[in-house]
């Protein structure tokens, strides 16, 4: 009972702020999926703008917008019922890890594991907000699981379930879309089981792909790569170069792009290749600091507070905070707040402690695993929390974190996992 409230009140909890200040939900990214569901609601159609031209939408995968459409109409959002619907979401994620944990590891591991997707600041704090994070967490919890099964099953039809949930993962947020590649090479020797996976686990993508050929003449699965790079890793290294913020570095390159291109684009794909060429060509005349962006991105997103929204939940005035590229683990708008509300001090020392905690206990638990001869299952966790962490790098936002906690709570359960030899026919419930 007393882990169930500890899933359950810290949501609650943040809800009941959320309630007086529903505006909290709405962030930088919500309005562009409030956006797209509307259209499809209204309109049924996944464009970003439909006057006085068509655009059809090519940055966004639909699976969030398409999760909004029941709660938005032409007379506006219901952003509080959105917000409590993700909070329940949120708790049946952690309550189903709970019972899975339970089920393959030590009582104590589980409940360990089970414990960083509950208390998790940033879980928590992102959990009601108008973003897909609460949404791709609940469906990757379900591609971890049927992965898990899937790598030492016998039979084909686990690895195709296990790549058809990856394949609704990467149709909510692209980010996991080439995890599937990586996962794969464990049934390289197996041809069918190789095949199964990998055809399900894109077959949504390559339909998404053949729809945006279709629709807007860009054979790709997203259009966000060019605009990411030159905000992120180019942006980042003109800050270093010139000793600008960030912001206006940005600025400025847009600014230079779109002088190039006076009629500018006609679609998000035009626009991304322009972006992502202009960024390439930065990255490729300073490697060395396209490594640096990367590697205090890194720091970024795995030291990072979101102690921003907590200040929101609280109504307090964000600091001004001059974002440069300061190889800085939290960043400077995280310090500034520490500067102006000494309050969140303690705060921020907990979640240092329980990022230590997750860290040391996670690398233990694939040590663990790994020595107790399940070389996959070590892999698969470290290998894709690896990946999360490495693929949103030189964005270095501590939100892109969240998708790779759910792998951490595994393998901090992991760490609990007897030393002694586990036999060969058990060696997939390790308890």
């Amino acid at each position: 009972m007393w882990l169930l409230c500890a899933i359950v009140l810290p949501r609650l909890l943040v809800f009941a702020f959320i309630f007086q200040r529903p505006s909290v939900c709405v962030q930088t990214d919500s309005a562009g999926y409030l956006k797209l569901a509307h259209h499809v609601r209204e309109n049924h159609i996944f464009a970003t703008t439909l006057s006085p031209f068509t655009v059809y939408e090519t940055v966004r995968t639909p699976g969030y917008p398409f999760f909004l459409t029941p709660f938005v109409s032409p007379q506006g959002e219901r952003i509080l019922l959105i917000a409590f619907v993700q909070s329940l979401l949120g708790i049946i994620t952690c309550w189903i890890a709970w019972r899975w944990m339970a089920s393959v590891f030590p009582a104590r591991g589980a409940i360990f594991g089970t414990l960083v997707l509950a208390l998790d600041p940033v879980m928590v704090l992102h959990t009601p907000l108008v973003m897909a994070e609460t949404l791709l967490s609940f469906f990757l919890l379900g591609a971890l699981l049927a992965t898990w099964r899937a790598l030492s099953s016998e039979r084909w039809q686990a690895t195709a379930q296990s790549g058809f949930l990856w394949s609704i993962c990467a149709m909510i947020k692209p980010v996991s879309l080439y995890l599937p590649i990586f996962i794969s090479l464990r049934w390289i020797r197996q041809p069918k089981k190789l095949a199964a996976f990998l055809l399900t686990a894109y077959l949504l993508p390559g339909l998404w792909v053949a729809r945006n050929n279709a629709k807007a003449h860009f054979p790709g699965f997203t259009s966000l790569d060019g605009i990411v790079l030159l905000r992120y890793p180019a942006a980042n290294i003109q800050a270093f170069l010139s000793g600008r913020s960030v912001l206006d570095a940005e600025q400025e390159l847009i600014k230079d792009i779109r002088a190039r291109s006076p009629s500018g684009w006609k679609n998000q794909s035009e626009q991304s290749r322009a972006y992502g060429k202009e960024a390439q060509k930065i990255m490729r005349a300073h490697p060395w600091l396209f490594l640096k962006v990367n590697l205090v991105g890194a720091g970024r997103l795995l030291g990072g507070l979101g102690l921003e929204i907590v200040a929101d939940l609280l109504g307090k005035e964000r600091p001004g905070a001059n974002i440069s590229g300061k190889p800085t683990i939290t960043g400077a708008g995280t310090f500034a707040l520490l500067r102006q509300y000494r309050w969140l001090i303690p705060i921020a020392l907990f979640e240092y402690l329980e990022l230590a905690f997750v860290y040391i206990f996670f690398t233990l638990g694939c040590v663990r695993l790994w020595r107790n001869r399940q070389p996959f299952p070590a892999i698969f966790l470290f290998g894709s929390a690896a990946y999360f962490v490495g693929i949103a790098s030189h964005q270095g936002y501590y939100r892109f974190r969240i998708p790779a906690m759910l792998f951490l709570a595994v393998g901090t359960a992991a760490a609990f996992v007897n030393r002694a030899s586990i036999p060969e026919e058990t060696a997939w419930r390790p308890k």
